[in-house]
């Protein structure tokens, strides 16, 4: 994947482009069915491409194409791992061919971000902060003030909110 550049589309589209022959050399599609198909995440972990709209994720590796549907909020990778959160509250953790490896359901949730260090943190609308651990075994929930209209970003382990920011360890 080294000399390769991926042009994400408007139009659900992954355009791969060689740097050495300066062509395009394929067109994955992610979300054909889709009406609203923008790309919202696109990743490369372990020299497997991870993309996704607001309805599927895939999994481009070596010889292999994988493709799972969810109503997908925000998506993240680790070292190994796929984390989202879905529109209905759930957390999930995927491997890198999408196979699901733990799941974490909370009603009523609304997530807005999804940072990772050693364990899994979630931002939710309501004032919380979640944080599950790597095995997704136990969870802790942090009362965590912010405004819900706040512009908020993650990068890494770090979420970005109005002037303020919070780094996990």
């Amino acid at each position: 994947m080294n000399n390769l550049i991926l042009f994400p589309t408007l139009d659900g589209k992954v355009i791969v482009v060689s740097k050495n022959e300066n062509k395009s050399v394929k067109t994955i599609v992610v979300d054909p069915d889709s009406t609203f198909n923008n790309i919202i995440y696109l990743n490369v972990v372990q020299d497997t491409l991870i993309a996704a709209s607001n309805n599927k994720v895939i999994a481009v590796g070596t010889g292999n194409l994988n493709v799972q549907d969810y109503e997908i909020r925000e998506i993240i990778t680790s070292d190994s791992h796929i984390y989202i959160a879905t529109i209905d509250g759930q957390l999930i953790k995927l491997d890198l061919n999408l196979n699901e490896i733990a799941s974490k359901k909370y009603k009523f949730a609304k997530f807005y971000a999804l940072a990772f260090s050693n364990a899994l943190y979630a931002l939710e609308s309501q004032g919380y902060l979640i944080k599950v651990e790597e095995d997704f075994v136990k969870d802790v929930i942090y009362d965590f003030s912010f405004s819900s209209s706040a512009k908020t970003i993650t990068i890494g382990n770090t979420i970005y909110f109005e002037d303020n920011y919070v780094t996990f360890k």
